[in-house]
């Protein structure tokens, strides 16, 4: 089992931790696997500022609510005393923890990290446990778990921090079962393909080289001749993906898709029904943009299609695990190589200001005019109805269970980590 777990939330003033306040503190020590609260700690706190209209419609807390409660600095010493050494809960636990920081900074406490507490944004808990719900918020998932909200008129840190301490014990069971499931091990071929795109990637990335403008030029088209190939294998991947779980969400051990609806406006079509003959002019823009186009590094090329023939075996293409697991190990591949291309790239630009003519690279630079249809017919035709021109598409949406916030909330159930062939839907 983790250290001492607290159950927490804050209320406040607004959304700034630089020009708002606390108002409320609430936090609980709780045993996750039962629900079992074994003390609290519970303040209203006076902002020493005036509280918005809409904060007060969000929690109630008025300013006459608070006229008369402690300043934080004057119970500081009380809450860091209650966080220290403890595993901290909290949905959108990330917010909470600029509040807290910027007060303890104010009244010249340590930060969070040097009272030795580990944080659990339970949020990132809920979409691992529960990957095909709609939404994550606590009103999602008290409602996904049963538990009333007929005494939350209003958002309150008290009442949402034993919200959560009841909703706790039921995602320990459903983790536990999840981390249960008995499944086969999954066939080496979708390992030796992650093995080989992380050695490729790392092989990209050792050698970039800045020394000179033509080996700019040249890390620059061999890391951009990368990325295009890993968006068509991308893309080839997601297609087989869809056809393979069809409209239906799907989810095993370690893998989750499911199709999100997208709605669309067509603002120009909007534009050309509902105010045609209006003069444009006003809502044109002219950006300027430049484009560095690259030719192809045959040895990357080389090198990447004899990566991706390990994903032509029958195990792999038949299978949604091992295609969900091809894609997420591409985008983490994308996102590795992606920044260092951002750098290559103005390096390059800068070579080029100064006079260096690319060998490989062509360097573009044009105008982008773009005209904001939405703005005319917003201002145009306020009070026209929009409904005709949207549309709606499917989009598909695949992600990995994280195993770790779980872990650190509710324990290591299971310690091996399995490849599952096996899935649930």
């Amino acid at each position: 089992m983790p250290k001492r777990v607290l159950v927490l939330d804050t209320e406040t003033t607004g959304f700034s931790p630089e020009n708002h306040r606390i108002v409320e503190f609430a936090a609980a020590e709780v045993q996750p696997r039962t629900g079992v609260i074994c003390s609290e700690l519970h303040h209203l706190i006076n902002p020493g500022r005036p509280i918005p209209l809409k904060a007060v419609e969000i929690h109630g807390i008025t300013n006459e609510k608070v006229e008369n409660q402690p300043t934080f600095g004057e119970i500081a010493d009380k809450i860091e005393a209650f966080l220290r050494d403890a595993t901290i809960a909290a949905h959108s636990a990330p917010f909470d923890v600029r509040m807290l920081e910027a007060e303890f900074d104010r009244v010249g406490k340590p930060r969070l990290a040097d009272l030795g507490v580990t944080i659990v944004d339970t949020v990132d808990v809920a979409r691992s446990i529960y990957p095909l719900l709609p939404g994550h918020n606590l009103d999602d998932l008290c409602s996904h778990l049963d538990i009333s909200l007929k005494d939350r008129l209003l958002h309150g840190a008290a009442i949402d921090v034993h919200l959560l301490a009841r909703a706790l014990p039921r995602m320990a069971t459903d983790y536990d079962a999840w981390m249960a499931t008995v499944e086969d091990a999954c066939g080496t071929e979708i390992e030796d393909f992650e093995r080989s795109m992380n050695s490729f990637c790392d092989h990209v990335l050792a050698s970039i080289d800045r020394s000179t403008a033509e080996r700019v030029d040249d890390s620059f088209c061999r890391i951009n001749t990368a990325l295009r190939l890993i968006k068509r294998q991308y893309d080839d991947c997601y297609e087989r993906c869809s056809s393979l779980i069809g409209m239906d969400n799907w989810y095993c051990k370690f893998f989750f898709a499911r199709h999100d609806t997208v709605e669309h406006t067509s603002w120009k079509t909007a534009q050309e029904a509902l105010i045609p003959g209006v003069d444009l002019a006003p809502y044109r823009a002219s950006t300027p943009v430049q484009r560095v186009d690259t030719d192809t590094d045959q040895i990357i090329q080389s090198m990447l299609d004899r990566t991706y023939r390990l994903l032509d075996s029958e195990g792999i293409t038949t299978s949604p695990h091992s295609i969900a697991s091809a894609l997420i190990t591409l985008r983490k591949a994308k996102k590795k190589l992606t920044d260092e291309r951002k750098t290559l790239r103005d390096d390059l630009l800068a070579f080029y200001y100064n006079g260096y003519e690319p060998i490989k690279c062509k360097v573009t630079s044009s105008n982008q005019s773009t005209i904001d249809y939405e703005k005319a017919c917003r201002e145009h035709a306020p009070d026209a109805d929009f409904t005709p021109y949207r549309s709606s598409s499917s989009r598909l949406e695949v992600g990995e269970r994280q195993v770790g916030p779980c872990e650190a909330l509710f324990g290591a159930t299971y310690t091996k980590k399995l490849r599952p062939t096996i899935c649930q839907s």
